[in-house]
């Protein structure tokens, strides 16, 4: 691993002098540095239940961090092919490799030829991909509906886009990676790695999760193939409680830390392990794939069944309706779900704006501040690679802002939009937007494409977060502290969210996208001196543990039990891997879709996974 801590950075600043300084400071016009710090801070439902978990700060490696070239292989979801990076996610002419064409009527939709029905319900399959025809300016309303010169699609109109000079002379391909300095407020010093520590979980809430009608969250890896339901691993996580008044069906592990428990009117489906660090209460019937650790009472009315064992404290008072494999009585703790969260800890995201608010891109491409204030003609705004910092958005009329590069746009005050506004980007390119203010939405809103989630991450910053009271389409991650994200239409979320409290009075469907677990990888490695000259002075060696113990596996690590790996991985052959076929309770079609061999599907419809 290549994270290094905030304090670290600035301990090796002192002994290392030569490589920290001026040379590492952002400059005018998007200087953007590629230092890789960060503490890492993963509180992942596998971890060990008898274990309080606490953020792992120790970094894994020392050296230097300052500018480090970059890593000349593609970022995800993209391949080398004839010397240039291609997305081969979504490029029907080298669909998931380089020189894969698909064929007839099929689209390349995460990396696979599929049929045109695999696309999702808000693209339309066009020319070999799955196409977002509101924005597309190849394809504006309709398929091969291309815009004139200086226009671009916005809500399915060709309209004007604004005039912008050239990027910053370093975006030469999507140009650098978006990176922070010491004391910006950003926990991590390179976005990839923000995002990967950030979103670990379908949604994670610092408070409570409070939803009213149905709250469904499944898992998919965009960089292995298109969304189908019911894919295993989408976890919801809360360091405080959870309240439903609707069916809660997740398909990876709930994990519910506060003393408050959990109170499920309607019941639920959990796939993988369920930890509760309350008294547990539910009116109708609750399954629970695997095991689950409890710390309080369990009461019920029409019962609990739970596919492994039940863990719970000695004395602990547990209906007779609640049925398991086998009862441990012993010590249970069940430690916070979310990182990023406690006002020392959580992403300052008003320095991490105002660190952007005099040295930017904006010189550079022409780009005013106010360009999108109370803005009353629906244009567009591409921006390319770089650094970028508007007073707010605040249009009046449908308006799409596009990332093109390695892009990030940091918002000083709020962002309120009174006409559609989508923010999106291109399959090559990353797009990160920090809100200093607060995010209402009162028309539509749409936020990045379900065909790479990953790549597209929003921070609010604002007292009252992220507020919807239109229909929002987020293919995307959303962090929102300490405002919290509420929402008063269905929603559906590929990508995930992470806030402070989280209240729905509608729909809410989440298919978390496994694929953020790779972003860090875009992030260059620290630039080490692994054998010095002997003249120069280096001072004592940094007092760190240099090969910490991680809080869970992942892909081919080594493990000895499935509480060992990451979640949704399972231990298979002493190695954390996806299993290819589904466990006890999860969701099938046919029997062969189990591990067990037995499926409970009837004509026509879908059961899950039983054991015999």
């Amino acid at each position: 691993m290549r994270h290094l801590t905030w304090p670290l950075v600035g301990l090796l600043c002192v002994s290392l002098l030569s490589a920290c300084g001026d040379d590492v400071a952002p400059t005018e016009n998007g200087g953007d540095t590629t230092a890789d710090a960060g503490a890492d801070s993963d509180l992942d439902a596998n971890s060990d239940p008898d274990a309080t978990l606490t953020p792992d700060t120790d970094p894994s490696d020392t050296g230097d961090a300052g500018d480090t070239p970059l890593d000349e292989s593609c970022p995800s979801y993209q391949d080398r092919c004839d010397g240039e990076c291609i997305p081969t996610s979504v490029d029907p002419d080298n669909c998931g490799g380089c020189g894969v064409v698909c064929e007839g009527e099929d689209v390349c939709s995460g990396g696979s030829c599929v049929d045109p029905g695999s696309c999702p319900a808000e693209l339309e399959a066009c020319a070999g991909a799955c196409v977002d025809t509101s924005l597309d300016s190849d394809h504006c309303g309709g398929c091969g509906n291309v815009c004139d010169a200086g226009e671009g699609c916005v809500a399915g109109t060709c309209r004007e886009i604004i005039a912008l000079e050239p990027g910053p002379a370093s975006c030469e391909g999507v140009g650098p990676v978006i990176a922070f300095e010491p004391g910006q407020g950003s926990p991590q010093a390179c976005a990839g790695d923000l995002a990967e520590y950030t979103f670990r979980w379908g949604l994670c809430s610092c408070e409570d999760v409070v939803t009213n009608v149905g709250l469904m969250v499944d898992a998919y890896d965009s960089q292995v193939g298109p969304y189908t339901p019911g894919g295993p691993g989408g976890g919801v996580g809360t360091n405080g409680s959870q309240r439903a008044n609707g069916l809660v069906d997740v398909t990876g592990t709930l994990w519910v830390a506060g003393s408050e428990g959990i109170n499920l009117n309607i019941g639920a489906e959990i796939g993988q392990r369920l930890y509760n660090g309350g008294d547990f209460y539910n009116n109708n019937p609750v399954s629970v794939g695997e095991d689950a650790f409890m710390m309080g009472d369990i009461d019920t009315n029409l019962g609990v069944t739970i596919g492994g064992d039940l863990n719970v404290p000695a004395g602990t008072s547990v209906h007779p309706n609640v049925t398991y494999q086998s009862l441990n009585e012993g010590p249970v703790s069940v430690g916070d779900a979310c990182s990023y969260c406690e006002e020392d800890d959580r992403i300052d995201v008003a320095a991490i704006v105002a660190s952007r608010r005099d040295i930017n891109d904006n010189a550079t491409i022409g780009l005013e501040p106010d360009v999108l204030e109370n803005a009353t003609g629906g244009v567009r705004l591409e921006l390319p690679c770089g650094n970028y910092y508007l007073s707010e958005i605040t249009p009046n009329l449908p308006t799409t802002i596009v990332a093109t590069g390695n892009t990030a746009l940091y918002v000083d005050g709020d962002i309120e939009s009174n006409g559609q506004l989508t923010i999106t980007l291109t399959p090559d390119a990353s797009f990160d937007i920090f809100v200093a203010g607060d995010v209402r939405t009162n028309e539509r809103f749409r936020l990045g494409s379900p065909n790479y989630p990953a790549l597209m991450r929003m921070y609010v910053g604002g007292p009252n977060g992220f507020r919807s009271n239109n229909q929002i389409d987020v293919g995307g991650y959303i962090y929102a502290v300490p405002g919290g994200i509420e929402t008063n239409n269905d929603i559906e979320i590929f990508g995930g969210l992470h806030d402070s409290r989280f209240g729905a009075n509608n729909q809410v469907s989440i298919h978390y996208d496994r694929g953020v677990g790779r972003v860090g990888q875009s992030c260059p490695e620290p630039d080490t001196d692994p054998d010095p000259d002997p003249g120069d002075d280096v001072g004592p060696e940094p007092d760190v543990d240099p090969d910490p113990d991680p809080v869970c596996a992942s892909t081919d690590e080594a493990c000895s039990t499935d509480s060992d790996c990451c979640s949704p991985l399972r231990c298979e052959e002493g190695v954390c891997a996806l299993l290819s076929c589904q466990p006890a309770y999860m969701p099938c079609t046919r029997p062969t879709d189990c591990c067990s061999g037995m499926c409970s599907a009837s004509a026509g419809q879908d059961g899950v996974c039983i054991v015999p």
